[in-house]
């Protein structure tokens, strides 16, 4: 029995019809059978509950180039907001009077970082997708490839996850090429992966 699926049906069956669940299931990659076991269990014994037609709704990962796209257009999105708050507190601070050249690079840095966390976290949290992912039809899900990642997971994959993999010639992120769910070291960090919608 896979508890995730049966999990999924008995927290969604009032909300969504048995066919769309179903369907969520298939696009996640789980088997026929285990979708079959889940149906049975949650919607009873009683009777046959026939599935409806195997569609093409297959999981697909998204794999390194795409998500260097998506990355790279979000990049420039980031760079966008936030030079202009960067050279806003840079004049601010300059006309003030001489400050700490280091206090200033440090201050910079932290409007830098709290700027990207907040685009990343957002909008991963409200859409599954930055814009750059929306972009090129990407999301992210939790590693069941089930249900949304949760915040607390989101938060981890961009700021500690994100660390780890950039930290030695950005491997982690390489990695993505490698792995079976396309995972990057921040995936494989915060259960989550990247998949085409």
């Amino acid at each position: 029995m896979n508890n995730a699926i049966v999990q999924y049906l008995q927290q969604n069956k009032d909300a969504f019809s048995k066919d769309s669940l179903i369907g969520e299931l298939r696009k996640a990659g789980h088997s026929e059978n285990d979708i079959m076991e889940g149906i049975t269990i949650v919607y009873g014994n009683g009777s046959h509950i026939p599935l409806p037609p195997m569609g093409v709704n297959t999981i697909k990962y998204a794999g390194f180039w795409i998500r260097f796209l998506a990355l790279f257009v979000d990049g420039i999105i980031v760079f966008a907001v936030s030079f202009p708050i960067k050279l806003l507190f840079n004049t601010v601070i300059s006309v003030a009077g001489d400050g700490d050249s280091f206090a200033l690079s440090f201050l910079l840095s932290m409007i830098s970082f709290l700027i990207s966390v907040t685009y990343y976290v957002g909008l991963t949290h409200k859409y599954r997708a930055t814009w750059g992912k929306k972009l090129v039809g990407i999301e992210v899900r939790s590693d069941d490839n089930v249900s949304s990642a949760s915040l607390g997971s989101i938060i981890l994959r961009e700021t500690v996850g994100k660390f780890v993999s950039g930290i030695i010639l950005c491997v982690g992120y390489i990695m993505v090429a490698f792995t079976d769910k396309k995972q990057a070291a921040h995936d494989m960090i915060a259960k989550t992966v990247v998949v085409y919608k």
